[in-house]
């Protein structure tokens, strides 16, 4: 769709490994990292699940909740996602399983969204070096760490900036960003919008 065009304009979404490419490709798409994202006429997915969320969300808009559900239960499948929920970056449950040291680090990071150590820091307290950090942390995720803690934080931002009444200095406090304009900075350069304009289209 986006190759022939008919996104130029719309939100759309894609699966958070393919994000960069994708837009350098097409720039005029407005590319989210959410989930799933409906523009209508079109609607596009970041991934498997999220396509059950779609579904879901599609059933419950046109025959009801009461629906929505029991299908969901044909699925056994949780539906837990609205559209706007980030993807997760990775898929958890493996890591635990693989890299349990990381599995401690990411749940270190989401713990301390508000006041986020150094990666260093965060070395220290696993007793490894920086450097064996950020080996094992790429070779876990496929991203650096520092890289992957500032996705978590500005999109823990995004969520609140869409969920909460908070203003940005508030917002910018909860996520670890030491001022109201590195925050402004650095969402703008994530999302390629404002938190005030993100909030109007919502």
């Amino acid at each position: 769709m986006a190759q022939a065009g008919l996104l130029d304009g719309h939100r759309a979404t894609c699966h958070w490994e393919d994000a960069e490419a994708f837009s350098r490709r097409f720039p005029s798409v407005n590319l989210v990292p959410d989930r799933y994202a409906i523009s209508a006429p079109f609607a596009t997915t970041g991934g498997a699940s999220p396509c059950i969320d779609l579904m879901l969300h599609l059933i419950t808009c046109r025959h009801g909740r009461a629906l929505s559900e029991r299908v969901a239960s044909a699925f056994i499948y949780d539906p837990l996602h609205t559209g706007d929920a980030p993807q997760q970056m990775i898929a958890t449950t493996r890591i635990s399983s693989k890299h349990p040291r990381i599995a401690r680090v990411l749940k270190q990071m989401e713990n301390l969204i508000d006041s986020p150590p150094t990666i260093a820091a965060l070395a220290r307290a696993n007793g490894i070096s920086t450097r064996k950090l950020e080996l094992e942390f790429k070779a876990a995720t496929g991203r650096a760490p520092g890289r992957y803690f500032l996705e978590l934080r500005l999109s823990e931002a995004r969520r609140r900036a869409i969920d909460s009444a908070q203003n940005v200095q508030e917002i910018a406090l909860a996520c670890g960003f030491t001022s109201q304009a590195s925050l402004a900075r650095a969402f703008r350069q994530a999302f390629g919008q404002s938190i005030s304009a993100l909030r109007r289209h919502h």
